[in-house]
């Protein structure tokens, strides 16, 4: 039996916060939401990494397993703190490669 190759996705955010915020923090946030909405194993299996973040423009990109994509969404809605600071985290779009996300994001 062949395996099936990985497609990733790379999930656009937005960070809506009063005080600034980390490219740690916020990754550290989204790996609590995720873990306490689905699991260990929701954890795992979304094979979630932080591909950029902007501190600047409070967005960034991370990379997730395709069937993923539902499970990182439902869970980054549910953040309403990161590092003890108010915060809100929305996913504003999705797509198979960077490139054409920060194509879409530029555009925008």
């Amino acid at each position: 039996m062949p395996v099936q190759k990985a497609r990733p996705r790379y999930l656009a955010f937005r960070v809506i916060a009063e005080k600034p915020v980390s490219q740690l923090e916020v990754f550290n946030a989204i790996l609590r939401a995720v873990l306490s909405l689905h699991g260990e194993y929701g954890l795992a299996s979304a094979n979630i990494h932080l591909i950029d973040f902007d501190s600047e423009k409070n967005s960034g990109i991370i990379k997730c397993n395709h069937k993923a994509v539902p499970l990182l969404r439902s869970s980054i809605v549910t953040i309403t703190q990161i590092a003890g600071k108010p915060a809100i985290v929305s996913a504003t779009r999705v797509s198979g490669t960077v490139k054409r996300l920060r194509q879409k994001l530029s555009t925008k």
